[in-house]
């Protein structure tokens, strides 16, 4: 029991290395203006710098990273350290699009329609082009399921 006590007593003197876990700036300007995402990773490479760190993760939404990524391109020496990502949210509904836009043309926004599991402008709107995320990952769901379903038909058939 001895032990057990000194080191419980040696973790608690111990003092937790203090890390930084976020920076969330908040600007009262749009998130969509270049100026508001070059102050803001200025800001951020600030919090680096004070921290000395040598490189620092951005995370943000479609939008900000195009503008982000553009100014980085632009000032490569200034903004080297920062790695610009978006999060896995947006990069599905990216890939959902992607997919949807693909697959507009084989005839599935129709089927979807016309076996009414969504009206035409969510079949259109919300799954192929992504619009609503949750829609959009239950058409590509239901597509995902029919389109195995048609290869383990084809695959008995054989």
């Amino acid at each position: 029991q001895i032990a057990v006590n000194s080191k419980l007593l040696s973790a608690v003197e111990k003092k937790p290395q203090k890390t930084l876990k976020s920076f969330y700036p908040i600007l009262p300007y749009p998130a969509t203006k270049m100026d508001t995402i070059l102050t803001t990773m200025i800001n951020f490479k600030d919090v680096l710098i004070q921290r000395n760190e040598s490189y620092g993760a951005f995370w943000c939404d479609e939008g900000v990273y195009c503008l982000a990524k553009e100014i980085q391109l632009l000032k490569p020496d200034e903004f080297g350290m920062l790695y610009i990502a978006m999060g896995p949210f947006h990069w599905s509904k990216i890939l959902m699009g992607a997919v949807g836009k693909w697959l507009k043309s084989s005839g599935i926004g129709e089927a979807l329609i016309n076996s009414e599991v969504f009206s035409p402008v969510a079949a259109n709107s919300s799954v192929l082009q992504a619009g609503d995320y949750i829609m959009a990952k239950d058409g590509m769901d239901i597509i995902s399921e029919a389109v195995t379903l048609l290869q383990f038909k084809a695959f008995l058939q054989s």
